[in-house]
């Protein structure tokens, strides 16, 4: 008796091991006997490209995003006591503009900026001109222009010209 009851349970473990693959068809990526697929061919895809590319004479080369005026309600001031930051920053930077009080306290932190390789953004740049003239002033640093009112604002940058460093914000 206990062996008809293993042999069936045997029987039904081997139907379902060896008989599921039997169910599952496979499915036909590319027949060369001729049975039509749902994939398209490769030469059906080349044409379809090639009705929807564009004539190429007709592009038309766009003209570059001049970013600048690049204004910000900030403006030039002193910094009372440094202010702090809830969060450190990865890396020093500092912020200044074309203007004479950043231009004087770029010339007193220069070293320093160095040595601490802070990176640099420049804020209320009117021109292109006006960019070039600022970055061959901070040479060997370099400035890239930066909207700064909404940093400004999560940051509690009253003024500029500063310095961030760490979670410090000071001038």
């Amino acid at each position: 008796m206990e062996y008809k009851g293993f042999a069936r349970a045997g029987v039904f473990v081997a139907t379902i091991i060896f008989g599921l693959p039997v169910l599952a068809a496979p499915i036909v990526i590319k027949d060369y006997g001729g049975t039509s697929t749902d994939v398209p061919s490769m030469q059906a895809l080349r044409d379809a490209y090639a009705e929807g590319a564009p004539d190429q004479n007709s592009i038309q080369p766009q003209k570059p995003i001049d970013p600048f005026p690049m204004l910000t309600k900030v403006q030039p001031g002193v910094l009372q006591p440094p202010v702090r930051l809830a969060a450190r920053t990865p890396k020093p930077l500092f912020i200044v503009g074309a203007d004479e009080l950043s231009l004087r306290w770029f010339e007193r932190n220069k070293q320093y900026l160095l040595s601490v390789q802070a990176t640099g953004y420049a804020v209320n740049i009117v021109s292109e001109n006006q960019m070039q003239q600022l970055s061959k002033h901070l040479a060997p640093l370099q400035a890239v222009p930066l909207p700064l009112d909404e940093a400004a604002q999560k940051l509690g940058i009253p003024v500029y010209p500063v310095l961030i460093i760490g979670n410090e914000i000071k001038q």
